[in-house]
């Protein structure tokens, strides 16, 4: 009937009516937490032997030829596992930031391999990365590595590039010492609290090391002086952090490292002498150079010898020797100008093309 019908429509919109509760602070804390402890599976993208011919395909290398590859990117692939990569035995250099890798396996076979880019990753060791004799770069950083042990006795190995990992006390870092090739290291922002390490570093390291990165480590902050500790200590050093290190700098170190602030002093005096007596040196030698130049000119005109009118252009090029010659002439600067721009200069100026038709042609008349 038609009023049961208004009757249903009433309790439909009553329905409608009644407020959704919102959840309670709690009610979301608690969804935060289970959403924490059991986050939604990542899709892994599995490296089969297609998809890696495919990669080729879209990067302009070797499909059919897998061994005349040199370089693979496979970053930001959500890869898992490191696998089918038996037939590239060119590879020189392989990047695989940005995945969910855990182990370095499968790179057995990359004898060649030189350079290995593993940042962003879940990695939580290097035992790998022991098998690629040839490997002078690794980056592992922003992983959970807690241990440099599987690089011990390393004799290729470079660069090293492990910030933002666990690395925490001098057992995790002790085997670089055992890789004479290791001139180059970043260990920012890890977890280096005792002293040992720096102390380590200098001492063992202290002849090779040319870059050094340790901020971000609670270490520095414990350490005196830090950055004259490290400048002063390992004699090689070119770069700290995140500012290089001069000859000043290191002079500057040392001088503190003997006596302290007041020696400091002193030999920050005895640089800004040493650079007052290098310019000195430099304006001499400048006005050495001008008066023999003028002697040699005065004793050629003594002797009867005219000055080479070609002198003054032999390190010029032929078309600015001709637009200089253009300028003694008495030609006005904006005209030479305005025939370069319109490619009216002796130089610049092209002889037609004859246009040869076919044999017995006759040119065509307009």
């Amino acid at each position: 009937s038609p009023l049961g019908g208004n009757r249903r429509e009433e309790r439909e919109l009553e329905v409608r009516r009644v407020p959704i509760s919102a959840p309670t602070r709690k009610e979301r804390t608690q969804r935060t937490r289970e959403r924490a402890n059991h986050p939604p599976p990542m899709a892994a993208w599995e490296m089969t032997k297609e998809r890696l011919r495919q990669i080729c395909r879209d990067n302009n290398m070797y499909p059919h030829c897998p061994e005349l590859n040199d370089v693979m990117h496979l970053h930001c692939k959500g890869i898992a596992d490191i696998e089918n990569l038996e037939e590239y035995t060119g590879l020189k250099a392989l990047y695989l930031e940005s995945n969910s890798i855990e182990e370095l396996n499968g790179l057995l076979h990359l004898k060649q391999l030189r350079c290995l880019y593993m940042g962003k990753n879940s990695l939580y060791g290097l035992a790998g990365a022991a098998c690629l004799t040839a490997l002078t770069t690794l980056d592992v950083s922003e992983n959970q590595v807690e241990s440099l042990e599987a690089l011990r006795g390393h004799q290729c190995i470079a660069t090293l590039v492990a910030h933002g990992n666990r690395l925490k006390d001098l057992d995790g870092i002790c085997a670089m010492e055992s890789c004479p090739s290791l001139a180059t290291v970043d260990l920012s922002k890890n977890k280096l609290v005792k002293r040992e390490c720096v102390d380590f570093i200098v001492a063992h390291m202290g002849s090779r090391l040319s870059l050094l990165k340790l901020q971000g480590n609670p270490v520095v902050g414990e350490v005196p002086s830090y950055r004259k500790t490290l400048v002063a200590g390992i004699s090689s050093l070119n770069y700290l952090d995140d500012m290089p290190v001069f000859a000043k700098d290191r002079r500057l170190a040392c001088a503190w490292l003997r006596g302290g602030i007041e020696e400091e002093k002193a030999e920050r005096a005895r640089c800004f002498e040493d650079e007052a007596a290098d310019k000195e040196l430099q304006r001499q030698r400048f006005n050495d150079m001008v008066a023999k130049a003028r002697a040699d000119a005065a004793a050629r005109a003594a002797a009867g010898q005219l000055p080479d009118p070609e002198a003054r252009y032999r390190f010029m090029s032929d078309e600015v020797k001709a637009e200089a010659k253009l300028l003694e002439g008495g030609m006005k600067e904006w005209k030479i100008d305005e025939l370069r721009s319109m490619e009216q200069l002796p130089w610049q100026k092209r002889e037609p093309v004859a246009q040869v038709g076919a044999p017995g042609q006759q040119p065509q008349e307009e």
